[in-house]
């Protein structure tokens, strides 16, 4: 059956485009056999690095918009680093959780797609988990692993590399009554409370939330929350300068908008449930006395258009699919905003670099200059879309610049437009910035 995003996303979609009609729903099925932990990894152990070695927390939501950021009241204050120019370097949850996972372009692996995720069984045999595990690291997840996971291995399956092991789908899911995003935290929290005082450990937590059907725990259905203002680039009225596939886009119905600003309502009670959860897994930490030798990252595999540039769903280049939220608690760092590019594929290889192991990809870079003094490590943060290849582009702090097959190009000034409303490509008055961002991005291209 389709969902009401695959039916918003299918009408009026453009020659070229057909491929995206898979991105769809990215949630998984869940087992309820007993939780039992996962076998060690089996494999070949790395050089361990230098200690002491940080602790490592990656919160990594689904299809969290950017703009949700400050529902969260827990990055309210305290030493969180907000980074604001991160991207998903190929904004759909399979592939960028490839990524995630390898420090590679998304190109570079066979997960393309979100109906190829079953591939991702190909790459787990040289992941972040692969290297730090055998390093000394105690390697735990739950949540969301993957899609389509266990991919036909059976519930059983275990990913090298990994110790304690709760992935949905997995023979140790069991939430029984709890809400899946309340079983994470809780959980996670439980396992910084069992680990040694001296025992690194790398917790990856992964709530469906808020991907849709934007189902939020029965406490907060009925909840009051602010939704964050509705884009001026909801249901664009002037396409004129964007490519064929937005041409060809009809205005939206007001059908279609009453589902969008629902949508946008649902998304900002699921952030509640997110939110307590934060607070008890920070909490956690600094009742085991850990907050103060762990790195936490809080992000999301990829953000969702609702309505802008008359689309929905995500896989786009605009910022509602590539921009994502990015906010880290580095130890002994004062609270900042840092506005230098990032990307998600940079994530495992700084996890590496904390380890003092070698990263899995080549792609990825370690963010730790950037996060501990301001140090950019990166000009842009490369973009691909998912499933066919016929645009890529870079994100700077600055601009957007999206080339597509066939010679159209896209340029943003995001500073002064950062809802994407007027292209650039080709005004005389951009000539030197577009030569810069073609040559950048010819750079980052594999």
């Amino acid at each position: 059956m389709l969902t009401r995003r695959q039916l918003l996303a299918g009408a009026g979609a453009a020659a070229g485009l057909a491929a995206l009609g898979s991105i769809a729903g990215c949630g998984q099925g869940r087992a309820t056999a007993p939780a039992r932990p996962g076998p060690s990894s089996t494999s070949p152990p790395a050089s361990p690095g230098p200690g002491p070695r940080y602790s490592v927390v990656v919160v990594l939501v689904d299809d969290m918009r950017h703009d949700y950021l400050g529902l969260l009241s827990v990055f309210a204050d305290g030493p969180w680093i907000d980074c604001t120019a991160a991207a998903a370097q190929t904004p759909l949850c399979a592939p960028s959780r490839a990524s995630l996972l390898t420090a590679s372009d998304a190109w570079r692996t066979p997960v393309v797609g979100n109906e190829t995720a079953a591939e991702t069984a190909r790459i787990e045999h040289d992941t972040f988990a692969t290297r730090m595990g055998p390093a000394g690291y105690r390697m735990a997840l739950v949540g969301k692993y993957q899609n389509q996971f266990p991919f036909g291995l059976g519930a059983d399956h275990v990913p090298p590399g990994w110790t304690d092991w709760n992935a949905i789908g997995s023979a140790a899911w069991n939430p029984g009554g709890q809400h899946e995003t309340d079983h994470c935290f809780q959980w996670a929290s439980e396992f910084v409370a069992s680990v040694g005082a001296d025992q690194p450990f790398v917790l990856w937590v992964a709530p469906e939330l808020p991907h849709d059907p934007f189902t939020p725990p029965a406490r907060y259905v009925r909840a009051s929350v602010t939704v964050p203002p509705e884009p001026p680039s909801v249901d664009e009225a002037d396409v004129s300068t964007k490519p064929l596939f937005v041409r060809q886009k009809p205005r939206l119905t007001p059908t279609e908008l009453a589902t969008f600003r629902e949508d946008r309502r649902l998304q900002a009670l699921d952030m509640l449930a997110i939110d307590d959860g934060l607070h008890q897994l920070v909490g956690a930490l600094t009742a085991a006395g850990r907050l103060d030798s762990t790195v936490v990252i809080f992000t999301s595999d990829n953000s969702l258009e609702l309505g802008e540039h008359r689309l929905a769903n995500k896989g786009f280049p605009y910022e509602e699919s590539v921009h994502v939220p990015f906010v880290v608690h580095w130890p002994g760092v004062a609270r900042r905003r840092e506005d230098h590019a990032l990307s998600l594929v940079d994530v495992p290889a700084t996890m590496c670099a904390i380890a003092g192991v070698p990263s899995p990809g080549p792609d990825g870079i370690d963010l730790s200059p950037l996060l501990r003094d301001g140090t950019p490590v990166r000009e842009g943060a490369y973009l691909t879309p998912p499933d066919n290849h016929f645009w890529d582009g870079v994100r700077t702090s600055r601009y957007k610049y999206v080339e597509y097959e066939g010679g159209f190009h896209e340029l943003y000034d995001l500073a002064a437009d950062p809802y994407e409303l007027i292209n650039l490509a080709g005004h005389p008055d951009q000539t030197e910035v577009q030569a810069h961002l073609r040559d950048l991005l010819q750079s980052l291209r594999p």
